[in-house]
């Protein structure tokens, strides 16, 4: 169960700033159960606070040529304390149909529960030998010391307007990972009857980086049909323990490609469409599937939307899978939501 709240709110500073910050609150309440004989739930509850705060500064360095985007994130988790995710970003419109731009920021991933937590211990293997003799069962254990994940990343892009009705974007990345979290080296063995634990706490031991781009065109056949077709690559190299690092290199999708369709039925009502072609991962294959959104407006403050999501299958796979671990698949779903603007 998950309660969030949020605060946002934007001002003017003269005329060539435009600052927005904002403040965040998230409680979760988890359950857990264990899915595989592997997996063993020392405890089935627990709590998690998550407390954030952003601000973020526009500056128009030089009217409507040149723009400065800065700002920072602050996070306080219950794993690691404050984490703080700073982001600067550049944009130059040298004429205009062009625009060019470039940015560099910091972000983090914090550790799950499963990682830093007490909740789950999963068995990692044959029984080893260990002290006086006695066999151990390999055993992953949560470490409160973990540390977060950290990113660098860096992007530079490139949109034109050739026309009314048609734009194109281009965007190159490469983004350096430091700290990944991977299964470390065994800590400690803990007696048992007929076999003891031998306890493998999660540890930051890889470091990685991926770099690629994407691409998309965007046409509007009318005033109100807007299309789009996209398309992204995906190129990842990881420094570590194997097989940690080649299944991590396998657990993101090379190529994915999207077809999204927007139409206004009037100025009140809207239908969007999308289809997702993904490549295969790590023990998932690859898939196609689609969403629809369906929204009235009756004023403009108030919107209603009914969302189908995943269509095509009654579930499927989307997260690489694990040894001893069954991994969740995603599952067709539908569900409506209600936005109020003031």
């Amino acid at each position: 169960d998950t309660l969030d709240f949020t605060l946002q709110h934007r001002f003017g500073i003269g005329e060539r700033n435009d600052v927005i910050w904002g403040l965040g609150y998230r409680f979760i309440n988890g359950k857990v159960a264990p899915t595989s004989a592997f997996i063993l739930i020392p405890d089935s509850t627990f709590d998690q606070q998550l407390f954030s705060a952003f601000v973020q500064d526009e500056i128009q360095l030089v009217p409507d040529k040149l723009t400065l985007t800065v700002g920072t994130k602050l996070e306080h988790n219950d794993y690691t304390g404050f984490e703080i995710q700073p982001s600067l970003q550049l944009v130059f419109k040298p004429a205009e149909k062009h625009t060019l731009w470039a940015s560099v920021s910091r972000a983090v991933r914090m550790p799950s529960v499963l990682e830093a937590g007490s909740a789950f211990n999963i068995f990692y293997g044959a029984p080893i030998v260990g002290p006086g003799g006695g066999l151990y069962v390999p055993t992953l254990v949560g470490n409160p010391d973990v540390a977060s994940e950290r990113l660098w990343a860096y992007e530079a892009g490139w949109r034109v307007q050739p026309t009314a009705r048609v734009s194109v974007d281009v965007a190159l990345f490469y983004n350096n990972y430091q700290d990944l979290i991977t299964v470390g080296d065994v800590s400690n063995f803990v007696p048992g009857v007929p076999v003891g634990s031998a306890e493998i706490p999660w540890s930051n031991d890889s470091s990685g980086w991926t770099y690629g781009g994407e691409a998309s065109v965007t046409v509007s056949p009318t005033d109100n049909w807007r299309l789009t077709a996209a398309y992204s690559l995906l190129i990842a190299h990881v420094e570590g323990l194997e097989p940690f690092a080649e299944n991590s290199e396998r657990s993101a999708p090379k190529n994915q490609i999207s077809l999204r369709s927007a139409y206004d039925f009037s100025r009140r009502i809207s239908l969007d469409g999308q289809l997702r072609y993904v490549d295969p991962i790590l023990g998932v294959p690859a898939y196609l599937t689609a969403d629809l959104r369906l929204s009235y407006r009756p004023n403009d403050h108030l919107e209603f939307a009914l969302v189908g999501q995943n269509l095509f299958d009654p579930q499927h796979p989307e997260q690489a899978t694990a040894a001893f671990v069954t991994t969740s698949e995603v599952p067709r779903g539908f569900y409506g939501k209600i936005t109020w603007t003031f």
